[in-house]
């Protein structure tokens, strides 16, 4: 099993990219009459399964509600072959890191389990 995360540039290196992405995810101001998104810190983590069978007990742990569990986030799970997606988006940096390492450490309690059952 591989987890992986977008990079982050380097401090001074704002490429196109990253300045779409900053500008999505913390709008500047909010309009006048509009509500600002509560969910201002996004991020992406990406799995892949060594199996399919660990890419189906991976897919029903995470997409069962598991993120119900960390406040002040929300995480969608979506899979396509091995390789699952978390995105997961939160009120803050803290709630993110929060959210992070939540689903970090599922997917090795799942990967863990997976291994033990199939002994």
């Amino acid at each position: 099993m591989r987890v992986e995360r977008e990079p982050l540039p380097a401090r001074g290196e704002r490429g196109a990219r990253h300045a779409d992405a900053e500008a999505e995810r913390l709008p500047a101001e909010p309009e006048a009459g509009t509500r600002h998104d509560p969910l201002r810190a996004r991020g992406t983590l990406t799995v892949r399964a060594d199996s399919s069978g660990q890419a189906d007990a991976l897919e029903a742990a995470l997409a069962g509600g598991a993120g119900e569990d960390v406040p002040g986030s929300h995480a969608e799970v979506a899979r396509r072959g091995l390789e699952l997606s978390i995105v997961l988006a939160a009120e803050d940096a803290g709630a993110l890191r929060a959210a992070v390492n939540a689903y970090l450490r599922w997917v090795q309690l799942t990967a863990d389990v997976h291994a033990v059952a199939r002994e």
